[in-house]
């Protein structure tokens, strides 16, 4: 595997053979008490804000570099987003439906047809655009030389993900394990059909978040969420059992928070009081939720300004 080539670079990893020899050792004898973890303080999330103050561990070199550029015709200086779309296909391929129910977190699948307008927005500022993604339930019918997504899929391997997480300007995220990959190299994430809000990714500065929406008999608004504790739903049942209809971001609100995301990484976005207050509000209801749950130390990344502005009241 290509990652781990690049972290044994780094790291003594020794064999899983051996590494679990040991641990059924230490498990069967008094050892245990000695090296037993039984308190984990950060999970994947970096509660003691680490992530910001120190730079990538691994790099690519060179060479590799270029067999991705040779491979899909790309310059040195071209602007990479890699969009990742999550749905219901990749637990088709790695899980039975007759032993497993794949429905318990179908509530975090989402449609790609609601990234075209984004995606042609993209194209027209000239980047080059990444469909990523083991298996995919359906393609785009977009034809443009600069989006990648069948054509990725057709030559996708793994070395071709960690050279497009290192070498992109930013990921476009519905939250799933690519996101990994630029959390790597430091590279700004933007979510979106985020949910629940709780476990929003609070550590890096520059990610930006929007999350789906909630609906009983009325569309709920943020403060709703928290009061009625629909904040924190982990799989499919809970919005069920709680008569709740889980919607997607819409295709116009994907773009105007791409468009924010755009204009924070050049430095033209301008904060006002207004956003200012509200991401205060948000922040300090989920830090205070959040208490003793290891999902958040310092809340230094955002949500979006229209997203909020639009519906944290009623």
């Amino acid at each position: 595997m290509y990652l781990k080539k690049l972290w044994e670079k780094e790291l003594n990893i020794l064999p899983y053979s051996l590494l679990r020899a040991l641990d059924l050792i230490i498990r069967s004898s008094p050892l245990k008490k000695i090296f037993s973890c039984n308190y984990i303080s950060n999970t994947d999330r970096d509660l003691h804000s680490l992530y910001e103050n120190y730079s990538p561990k691994i790099s690519i070199s060179k060479n590799d570099k270029k067999k991705l550029l040779q491979k899909f015709n790309l310059k040195d200086d071209d602007k990479i987003v890699c969009v990742n779309v999550r749905d219901g296909a990749y637990l088709k391929t790695i899980y039975d439906p007759k032993h497993h129910n794949l429905n318990h977190h179908n509530y975090r699948d989402c449609k790609i047809e609601n990234f075209k307008e984004t995606i042609n927005y993209l194209l027209d500022l000239n980047y080059k655009v990444f469909r990523v993604g083991v298996k995919k339930e359906n393609f785009l019918d977009i034809n443009h030389k600069n989006y990648f997504d069948r054509s990725y899929t057709l030559n996708r391997e793994d070395y071709i993900d960690v050279l497009l997480a290192e070498n992109c300007q930013f990921c476009i995220s519905t939250g799933s394990g690519f996101d990994a990959l630029p959390r790597i190299f430091r590279k700004p994430i933007l979510f979106v059909n985020l949910l629940p809000i709780i476990n929003y990714h609070s550590f890096c500065k520059k990610d930006l978040t929007i999350c789906k929406h909630l609906y009983d008999s009325k569309k709920l608004s943020i403060q709703d969420i928290f009061y009625q504790k629909f904040y924190n739903g982990l799989d499919t049942d809970f919005y069920l059992k709680n008569g709740l209809q889980v919607v997607e971001n819409s295709s116009n609100e994907i773009l105007i928070v791409t468009k924010e995301m755009i204009a924070r990484l050049n430095n033209e976005f301008i904060l006002t009081k207004d956003n200012l207050d509200l991401q205060k509000l948000i922040k300090n209801k989920i830090q205070n939720l959040s208490k003793d749950k290891f999902k958040h130390g310092k809340l230094l990344s955002d949500f979006g300004e229209d997203y909020l502005r639009k519906n944290f009241y009623d």
